[in-house]
């Protein structure tokens, strides 16, 4: 039985989660569509091996971060041959070897090193380098990362995450490059693509990239090597291997302009994930679901909106939608949900209030601003 740490609201944790939290990443709430859409998309991949892109196309605050997590959730839950990599675009970007290291700092190394470690019991090096096109170097490093000390297994990493450690340490240790350009660590992902699927065909690596849209920050030389990066990963992985591209931007065709005409053909292939607004009615179920994902089975509140009132839900819903400037999404209900039971909770816990009522909600709201410019970032 999980802790409860809020009794007196029925709740094990607190549920409004304003910023992207992985350790809600398993709840998901209203919005059949899109869950279907998203669990259809992870069990395909899981079945067929050709490589592919997908695009998700989301208002500011609409649940994109969140559906990426959910989908990792999903991988690591149902789908234990898709092994995604959730990345947010760097605010600072100088070459694509700074997106590539993105991808490498949370990458799985010891999957890579179980791989390597099973390979090797039946094949010999050379065997091995022929099997997956690997440079010599790098199956140098794999060695290291598997039985080297802690100091080798370091520099080991550092090459692996084009953090260029010294030429000198490398030629002692018997590898004589460094990834130092696009070209490089395009190699490096295909080996380790073919690496992670080479006795296990149904194996993907799932590359999640959020906040896309800050490409349009950079230059346009920078834009061009970023996209001519990642199109070329996506030539050199034709199975095994996804790119995930979320976005949080005004119109698609926003988004298409920042991607090259080569990428953009490719992730055509597949239809955009749209995360649109709520309705009102998918709202009121979303705040309930939410709840409800955050109940004990032994601890069952007095009604599923506990401690709101449903009338307490309709009046969030009514005073966001008559606010020009509030679109109905989940971060801005989230917003409300979390400064009206902020403010009840402590009363409700001294009995000084049983339930959260229109009334009640509406002063809270009267009070504060919901703040919209936290979803334009």
């Amino acid at each position: 039985m999980p802790e409860i740490r809020f009794p007196h609201l029925y709740l094990v944790d607190w549920p409004f989660q304003v910023v992207p939290d992985p350790r809600f990443s398993r709840i998901w709430a209203d919005r059949e569509d899109l869950y279907r859409t998203v669990t259809g998309i992870l069990r395909k991949m899981a079945r067929i091996p050709q490589a592919s892109i997908h695009l998700i196309w989301a208002w500011y605050g609409a649940g994109k971060s969140h559906t990426l997590q959910h989908m990792a959730y999903l991988c690591m839950e149902k789908y234990q041959g898709l092994h995604p990599v959730y990345t947010v675009f760097p605010k600072a970007v100088s070459s694509f070897l700074d997106f590539y290291q993105s991808l490498m700092r949370p990458l799985d190394v010891d999957l890579l090193i179980d791989q390597y470690a099973s390979l090797t019991r039946g094949t010999s090096p050379g065997q091995l380098q022929r099997a997956l096109g690997m440079p010599a170097d790098l199956l140098t490093i794999l060695k290291y990362l598997h039985i080297g000390d802690e100091r080798s297994r370091d520099i080991a990493l550092q090459w692996l995450r084009a953090e260029k450690p010294h030429l000198a340490t490398l030629r002692s240790m018997g590898i004589n490059s460094r990834i130092q350009s696009t070209d490089d660590a395009v190699q490096v992902l295909r080996c380790i693509v073919r690496l992670m699927s080479f006795e296990h065909p149904g194996a993907r690596l799932i590359w999640m990239i959020d906040e896309f849209q800050r490409i349009g920050d950079f230059k346009a030389s920078l834009r061009s090597e970023i996209n001519a990066g990642l199109h070329s990963a996506f030539n050199d992985c034709p199975t095994n291997f996804s790119l995930i591209l979320s976005f949080s931007v005004r119109s698609q065709a926003t988004m298409n302009a920042m991607l090259s005409p080569e990428l953009l053909d490719r992730a055509c292939m597949q239809p955009v994930i749209t995360i649109p607004p709520l309705t009102p009615d998918q709202a009121k179920v979303f705040v309930g679901d939410l709840l409800q994902a955050f109940r004990s089975p032994e601890h069952i509140p007095p009604s599923r909106l506990f401690p709101f009132d449903e009338g307490a839900v309709n009046a969030i819903v009514e005073q966001l939608e008559a606010d020009p400037n509030v679109e109905l999404k989940p971060r801005s209900i989230m917003q409300a949900c979390d400064l009206i039971l902020g403010e009840a909770d402590v009363e409700i816990e001294e009995r000084r209030l049983q339930t959260i009522s229109r009334e009640y909600a509406l002063q809270v709201l009267g009070r504060h601003n919901i703040d919209t410019q936290g979803d334009m970032s």
